[in-house]
């Protein structure tokens, strides 16, 4: 079960693409994290991404916490040293607080 964890996750996110309309660049959800995910959909040119990112990460942290929060915890530890990734860290780990 816990091998599941990361590629439903990728998934989950990777809609807010499709529900656009948008193409993802096809990132391969076996080889591209989560984390990685997130950050692109919080830092994309497209401001709708953006907000259904935001929306969507929001009712996961509601209904899943734990997750959210490993997801900020693998964002820090990849690249915390970026100002990009760390701000997508500290967005989730807002959403986290409310």
């Amino acid at each position: 079960m816990r091998g599941l964890i990361n590629p439903m996750l990728s998934y989950y996110w990777v809609n807010a693409w499709r529900e656009l309309g948008l193409n993802a660049g096809n990132p391969s959800l076996s080889a591209t994290t989560p984390a990685e995910i997130a950050v692109r959909a919080a830092t994309h040119e497209t401001p709708d991404l953006c907000g259904l990112w935001y929306a969507m990460s929001n009712a996961l942290a509601e209904v899943n916490p734990g997750l959210v929060r490993r997801v900020a915890s693998q964002i820090r530890l990849n690249r915390g040293e970026s100002p990009t990734y760390a701000q997508v860290a500290d967005t989730l780990e807002q959403m986290l607080m409310q």
